[in-house]
């Protein structure tokens, strides 16, 4: 058995986006596309990805492993130790919250055509793929909120439509006022037979089109408007850490952080944002002095 042939049996039964990660990863594998699992060790999978960036080297040892843990399952004798190798961690990059008025700064520097979508992603905390897979249907006016139920991809510069990556991405977020003026009046100023409820909620340039990061930072002058502001490199993802960073300002626990950013493990989120609640260290250290002195205030009382 070969990497080929586990794409091919499952690739019907991988959701969309897993289904796309996977044959990009393939593809990128073709010089071991054909090697059995058997003789498929680590060291064969590290030269395979050698020359691949960290991101995509990732992905590539994660389908070896998944082809390999596959064949295992049907009987095939496998490298215990390709089961096992760790996938190569692409470097951390550094986080870049932004303040209210930074957000609102930018939006007004891009103009009223594009930039409400730094305000979408900056009071939502969606991911970009999440917030071009919105549709009119996925706001709910009455409680004020956003079901996240599907998210788009672009490999190979086509968007493909699928679900979030894990079932902690279903799931719904508040909108606040900044939030919902912005999907009102996208609604409510598009023509009638594109108030569909399964019309995008953010349309693209072209007509009933979704939107499309790519695009939309050319047509928006992103980096041109970054640079008229002085706010260096900022990255559309930097958006959601601002999210983030606004409810935790908002007291939110770390609990409710995890559920509306849509992670699927807590510890995704604590190594992510658990900075943003090291005040409570302080607090939590102030507040057992202040009761360890009034206990042993009152022994010594005591005592006397």
């Amino acid at each position: 058995m070969a990497l080929g042939f586990w794409q091919e049996v499952n690739a019907d039964r991988w959701r969309s986006k897993t289904a796309v990660v996977n044959a990009s990863a393939a593809d990128r594998l073709a010089c071991i596309a054909t090697v059995r699992v058997d003789r498929l060790t680590p060291e064969v999978v590290r030269e395979a990805v050698e020359s691949l960036s960290p991101y995509v080297a990732r992905q590539a040892v994660n389908a070896v492993k998944g082809a390999v843990k596959h064949a295992r399952s049907l009987g095939y004798e496998v490298v215990p130790a390709t089961v096992s190798m760790p996938s190569p961690r692409p470097p951390e990059t550094a986080q870049r919250a932004l303040s209210v008025e930074e957000v609102q700064a930018l939006a007004a520097q891009i103009g009223p055509l594009h930039g409400d979508v730094v305000e979408l992603l900056a009071f939502t905390g969606l991911r970009v793929g999440e917030l071009a897979g919105l549709e009119v249907r996925d706001y709910n006016a009455a409680r004020s909120r956003l079901s996240v139920i599907r998210a788009v991809s672009w490999p190979r510069g086509g968007a493909v439509v699928g679900e979030p990556k894990t079932e902690a991405g279903k799931r719904t977020v508040p909108v606040i006022g900044a939030a919902r003026s912005v999907i009102e009046r996208r609604i409510a100023e598009r023509p009638e037979e594109d108030r569909h409820p399964y019309a995008p909620l953010v349309l693209g340039p072209r007509r009933g089109a979704r939107f499309n990061p790519n695009n939309w930072r050319r047509d928006a002058g992103w980096k041109a408007a970054l640079d008229a502001l002085g706010l260096g490199r900022v990255r559309l993802h930097d958006l959601r850490h601002t999210y983030a960073s606004l409810v935790r300002r908002s007291g939110a626990d770390i609990y409710v952080l995890q559920k509306v950013l849509g992670h699927r493990e807590i510890a995704t989120t604590i190594d992510r944002y658990g900075h943003l609640y090291d005040d409570e260290i302080d607090e939590l250290g102030a507040s057992l002095e202040a009761a360890l002195g009034g206990s042993h205030g009152q022994s010594v009382a005591t005592e006397q």
